[in-house]
């Protein structure tokens, strides 16, 4: 095909990354071209169609980590509406008993009291730890990494009152051990029922092949208590029209601000001149040159082999973790999905939040074991969310339509072969069935591994790109040298995916945008 453009900066990957930093560019005033190796944009964070009339999310199913002043910055405030989910979570424990976990601190401890007067008194603190922890965070991962001085100047700057600063001190305290330890003994010191620990553990885990006991889960507990995406620190929220809204958004803005925004281009070189990068070469032969910068918002895994990396650094990014842990089934029923009569007395809480079948830190313990020696836990655990009772747009009148994320499936352990699908599937749906109960007819089912995320971009196929491990996580993201979002020995080569922000998820923050910021 052939052909030569040039563009201030060219982006590589279309995911929500890639097209926030297309957006704000181009909003700056550059020259921008973001190239999407497949047809659809928006990467994990990208809605589908598995059947006629239904829209279903392809991986992240709702939004949280992307700040307000982000959207703001990206061009996208007012381009999409956020439905927030109230309770966040309903927790499944087994025998029609069940705990919430709402976005009120009073409400959650009111809840928690039922099984433990203690643990109700217990979960206010916990609340108050984790929203300044949420404060120190935020603050961090907004910026490339940070001395721990210059960090908690920042925050502190962010705070401004006295009362807040306390508050933060605290939390920095506490975040010397609470970020490495496992969940397991986090939960153990802070409350004494097993019913309020299950009800917490899913946070620590999900996305990750780690169990309660596995160390640094803790980081993963303190990623999902930093919603801010609707204004309320904790709450997340779903996206109206379905996930892939934002990517569309996002991509409608850096196209209306003169961004070229190009699906279906697949980068197969960086081409670099005098240790600089100048531009790409896509597999159809065109060249995309860039004046300022290369950008690569996919995964650092995927980076093609450039001769002028630094000795041993394509080698060391080759070996990051990336081991994913999770599939997802999308189920579609005709008439309303109806609860077992056990819990038909949480009423609207099973659809309007993320329904979490946990009856036990041992039982999540067991599922990860199994999975480590077999690929797939005999009985997983599963996040529930049935989507068009919140969004009825979603799903044809009289269907009800659920993304059911389902722990543990070991990426590294099978082939991931259609037998492997058809088991996840079944495990699953048991598992479903416990608490919702399934009709005979008029039920649709799809299945989407680990091996499918791979083929999505995703290497392993970790939602997070590489792992949340601590030696791969803030200043060792992916790797110390190139923490900075820049690649040594390659000037003008910068990175801004999932896997090179200081944590993963859906934020947008990777390239280091703040108020202000350049």
């Amino acid at each position: 095909m052939g052909g030569e453009r040039v563009f201030d900066v060219v982006i590589v990957g279309g995911g929500h990354n890639g097209l926030t930093a297309a957006s704000i560019l181009a909003r700056r005033g550059l020259s921008v071209a973001l190239l999407e190796a497949s047809e659809r944009l928006g990467g994990l964070s990208a809605s589908y169609t598995p059947w006629p009339g239904f829209t279903a999310p392809l991986g992240a199913y709702v939004l949280g980590l992307y700040p307000r002043w982000l959207m703001r910055e990206a061009g996208i405030e007012g381009r999409i509406r956020l439905l927030p989910k109230e309770p966040g979570m309903t927790v499944v424990l087994g025998g029609g008993r069940a705990l919430r976990v709402y976005g009120d601190a009073g409400r959650t401890s009111r809840e928690f009291s039922r099984v433990s007067p203690a643990d109700g008194r217990a979960y206010l603190g916990w609340a108050r730890l984790w929203s300044a922890l949420g404060v120190l965070l935020e603050e961090i991962y907004s910026h490339p990494p940070l001395h721990p001085r210059e960090a908690i100047e920042h925050v502190y700057r962010a705070a401004r009152t006295p009362l807040v600063g306390r508050i933060v001190e605290e939390a920095l305290e506490a975040a010397q051990w609470m970020l490495t330890a496992p969940a397991s003994r986090i939960l153990g010191e802070w409350f004494e029922s097993w019913e309020a620990r299950a009800a917490l553990v899913e946070d620590a885990l999900v996305g990750e092949m780690a169990g309660p006991s596995t160390p640094g889960t803790g980081i993963v507990l303190a990623h999902h208590y930093l919603g801010v995406s609707t204004g309320r620190r904790g709450e997340w929220a779903y996206v109206q029209g379905g996930m892939g809204r934002l990517a569309l958004a996002l991509a409608e803005a850096a196209a209306g601000a003169g961004a070229s925004v190009e699906a279906g281009s697949r980068v197969e070189e960086v081409m670099v001149s005098g240790g600089r990068a100048v531009g790409v070469r896509t597999s159809d032969g065109r060249v995309y040159r860039a004046r300022r910068a290369v950008v690569w918002a996919a995964s650092v895994k995927a980076l093609p082999a450039v001769a002028e990396l630094e000795k041993g650094l394509a080698r060391r990014i080759r070996s990051l973790e990336s081991s994913g842990a999770s599939s997802k089934i999308i189920l579609a029923v005709k008439g309303p999905l109806r609860p077992r009569r056990e819990y038909s007395w949480l009423g609207e809480d099973l659809y309007r939040s993320s329904v979490v079948t946990m009856p036990g830190m041992e039982y999540a313990e067991k599922a990860y074991g199994d999975a480590l020696s077999r690929g797939v836990s005999r009985e997983p655990w599963l996040s529930i969310n049935v989507l068009n009772l919140v969004d009825p747009s979603l799903a044809p009148e009289g269907w009800s339509l659920a993304s059911i994320f389902l722990q543990y499936t070991w990426r590294r352990a099978r082939r991931w072969g259609e037998e492997d699908r058809a088991e996840v599937g079944e495990r699953g749906l048991q598992v479903l069935e416990g608490v919702f109960s399934l009709p005979r007819e008029g039920v649709r089912s799809e299945v989407l591994t680990p091996r499918d995320y791979e083929a999505l971009g995703n290497p392993g196929g970790s939602i997070f790109h590489i792992s949340m491990r601590l030696d791969q996580l803030y200043s060792s993201r992916p790797l110390p040298e190139a923490s900075d979002y820049r690649v040594p020995g390659v000037e003008g080569l910068y990175l801004a995916s999932a896997s090179s922000t200081p944590e993963a998820g859906c934020q947008g923050c990777p390239a280091g945008w703040r108020p202000g910021g350049s």
